[in-house]
């Protein structure tokens, strides 16, 4: 006896595509193959004509922000996951400075929770007291994946947060870079750089405003030419 089959889909791996039958038993896949209607099961499920896929790992997902209600927010993204075959999540974790540990405790009480999977983290570094923060997560969470977020700088910054300097970008790396290769712990970069982004749209800005009016100008202009009656 066994949970459940799924038969009469069509199984997809990474190696190839197979008409076949699936056995899953205590959340397990046991045995895989072209016919398995002999097994007794729990359940059935009929996939004929769907394809058959392992849980989908979506490593780019943000659940979570500061001052968002966690237990909702885990809820209904589980429920979103699996109903798009996703059963796998590695979430960004954000905290403001003083608050990144805080925030941590109850978003993986919320997710163990309400989540529909499993899950993980991409801590985001900020502050120096977060990079001095890394090796603990790292050793005693088993998180091993850190984000910097170079962006959200000077009139860039989205509140909660802070904007980093290029000092916390070495420190960070250097930090990860002394942790015991064992727990393969990696730095993830948003490279986008916001300056020069910003001098550009305060640069663009006037003209685009200009260029408004002048359309906006020139359409009044050949409107009221339309409705003037000829005189000839």
């Amino acid at each position: 006896m066994v949970e459940c089959v799924v038969h009469g889909g069509t199984v997809v791996t990474a190696q190839a595509r197979t008409d076949a039958d699936i056995a899953i038993d205590d959340g397990t896949v046991v045995e895989v193959g072209t016919d398995l209607s002999h097994l007794d099961a729990e359940h059935r499920i009929d996939a004929s004509g769907l394809l058959v896929l392992p849980g989908v790992i979506d490593p780019h997902v943000h659940v979570e922000w500061p001052g968002w209600e966690y237990d909702l927010a885990a809820r209904h993204g589980g429920r979103a996951a699996a109903a798009g075959g996703v059963t796998s999540v590695i979430n960004f974790l954000i905290g403001p400075p003083g608050e990144l540990e805080t925030n941590y405790a109850a978003f993986r009480e919320a997710m163990e929770t309400h989540f529909i999977g499993d899950f993980s983290f991409h801590v985001a570094v900020f502050t120096m007291e977060q990079v001095r923060k890394v090796p603990r997560f790292v050793e005693e969470e088993g998180l091993t994946s850190f984000k910097l977020f170079l962006p959200y700088r000077g009139e860039e910054v989205v509140e909660p947060l802070v904007g980093i300097d290029d000092g916390i970008v070495y420190k960070l790396m250097e930090t990860v870079a002394a942790i015991d290769d064992a727990y393969g712990a990696r730095v993830l970069v948003h490279p986008r750089t916001s300056n020069p982004r910003s001098s550009s749209r305060r640069r663009c800005e006037p003209r685009a405003r200009r260029s408004k009016a002048s359309t906006r100008g020139t359409r009044s202009a050949l409107t009221s030419s339309k409705r003037t009656p000829s005189t000839g």
